[in-house]
């Protein structure tokens, strides 16, 4: 949140108190107020009576379940209660400046009980509202340092930070007054989670290129080094949990796992998703250079699977369109039977085989696709079995046919 960003919340946040006019009343004396009567009373009771209801009214509003985009991260926390620590800062600042003190020294010597009862409950309840936010403010600061990292483009400047992001949240959950609730440490854990989430998107797609047009060895790496910081995170969170339990008296982690790292286990599982996917378009495209007869028609069959997923509307890597889940099914499934045509188209090319030494060299081919899920073994075998059964063989009827009187080319020496 950047100083612009203050200065807007600043503007935007701060509450003004309706003014009051309190030239009607100069002449009142507050240690006798008895000419305080008629209309300027009722003046300044209804500004007592509506400044009560401005509070109230901001009271309520901060009071309010928190509508949040379900993203944000934790700048977006210290950004909430600097608005509320500068709304509510406005008022407390009001409430000590001489109009205010004024008309509420009139009022007690006016005798106004009930009215001051309500004013001073709401004073109470504001100024409560103005430490918290305040205080809030003052931990938060101090947390972000640790997570501005987080903000970095690259998962794995991310890993170094977070022992000491989560240390400085678990010093926050123990000795700050009012952020030190499990439902608000789970929130600031939840907007962690999020904001490494947003950061992994940013640097897998960097320079707005889409996962298609990317190299997909380097592609690879950045997906497996977002699997990396989910792996960190984890365990540094269960570390730091197991040294809490080994505390005595210290305050636990006590908190929803599940709601801190869904999301990011969620991501991650579509990131292995789209590994996989692409893992198996580059090993179609290695099969594609093979040069192997009836191959050609599997990986066109193949190119048109792809080219549907390519026009597909949504952000692949949205964890929340379910959009993709469906049609990642639809195309493992498209694969296995490529796969199952590719099993027989080998297996009769085997069945086919003439000549042991083109056999090996198909064999070959099919050998340096990594993980091609083909039964070469069962072929390697049916090499062999014709190499004895037909090479051998052969040299075997030929050694018997000319042992006796081998033929001699010309021009050899007796």
């Amino acid at each position: 949140v950047g100083d612009l960003d203050i200065a807007r919340v600043n503007l935007a946040d701060s509450i003004r108190l309706r003014p009051v006019d309190l030239e009607p009343t100069r002449h009142v004396d507050v240690t006798n107020p008895v000419s305080l009567t008629g209309e300027p009373l009722s003046t300044l009771e209804n500004a007592v009576i509506e400044w009560c209801k401005q509070m109230e009214q901001v009271l309520a509003e901060s009071e309010q379940m928190r509508k949040e985009a379900d993203d944000i991260g934790p700048n977006a926390e210290l950004a909430h209660w600097k608005a509320r620590m500068v709304k509510f800062n406005s008022i407390t600042d009001q409430l000590i400046s001489p109009d205010c003190r004024r008309v509420i020294a009139l009022l007690t010597a006016a005798k106004s009980r009930n009215l001051l009862k309500s004013w001073k409950e709401l004073v109470d309840r504001v100024t409560d509202a103005a430490n918290e936010s305040k205080d809030n403010v003052k931990y938060l600061y101090t947390l972000e340092r640790f997570y501005e990292p987080l903000y970095r483009t690259d998962p794995l400047d991310m890993i170094p930070a977070i022992p000491a992001l989560i240390n400085a949240i678990k010093m926050i959950y123990g000795i700050s007054r009012y952020y030190n609730t499990s439902e608000r440490m789970t929130s600031l854990f939840v907007k962690v989670t999020n904001q490494m989430i947003t950061s992994c998107k940013d640097y897998i797609c960097l320079d707005g290129s889409n996962l298609w047009q990317q190299d997909r060895e380097r592609l690879s790496t950045k997906l497996t080094n977002c699997l990396r910081l989910n792996d960190a995170y984890q365990v540094c969170f269960h570390d730091v949990k197991r040294q809490l339990q080994e505390t005595p008296g210290a305050k636990q982690f006590d908190f929803s796992e599940m709601y801190i790292f869904g999301k990011l286990d969620a991501f991650c599982k579509r990131i292995t998703k789209l590994m996989d996917m692409f893992t198996i378009i580059e090993r179609f495209d290695q099969l594609g250079q093979l040069e192997i007869e009836g191959v050609e028609s599997i990986t066109k069959r193949f190119t048109m699977v792809i080219g549907s997923l390519q026009r597909k509307p949504y952000d692949m890597l949205d964890h929340r369109k379910m959009e993709y889940d469906f049609d990642y099914a639809a195309f493992k499934k498209q694969v296995v039977d490529l796969e199952v045509q590719l099993q027989q188209l080998m297996n009769q090319l085997f069945e086919n085989m003439t000549n042991t030494e083109r056999s090996l060299t198909l064999l070959q081919r099919f050998r340096q696709i990594k993980d091609l899920p083909l039964d070469l073994d069962s072929k390697v075998q049916a090499v062999f079995v014709h190499y004895t059964r037909k090479d051998l063989e052969a040299v075997r009827k030929l050694y018997i046919k000319h042992k006796d009187k081998p033929p001699i080319p010309r021009n050899m020496p007796p």
